[in-house]
């Protein structure tokens, strides 16, 4: 699903920068409005701060919370396990808690 997002998100931003821009210029032009530099600047700048937001920041924000549900159920899947009891360490056979010189030292 990742992939899925980063692949789209990355194809559409490239489509949607230029289209969008020429389809508010041609809109912009159409409705009567003169064509000047500055406002064909200021409208390129506009654009890009929306592309920046919505065609990478956004589908990131998705694929990282995707990424966050699988890291928590698996921290859940962990937690929930059984706790084992620990064994008692041995050293050649031998109990290492009741060793001494050697021979195995019989338990109260």
């Amino acid at each position: 699903k990742t992939s899925f997002i980063k692949g789209f998100s990355t194809a559409l931003s490239v489509f949607t920068e230029r289209f969008i821009l020429f389809s508010a210029i041609v809109t912009f032009v159409v409705t009567g409005g003169d064509i000047r530099a500055g406002i064909t600047f200021s409208l390129v700048q506009y654009y890009n701060l929306l592309q920046l937001t919505c065609n990478i920041f956004f589908p990131m924000a998705l694929a990282l919370l995707a990424e966050s549900k699988v890291s928590i159920k698996r921290l859940e899947n962990f937690l929930s396990l059984e706790e084992l009891e620990p064994e008692e360490p041995k050293i050649n056979g031998f109990s290492a808690n009741v060793i001494t010189n050697g021979i195995e030292k019989e338990k109260d």
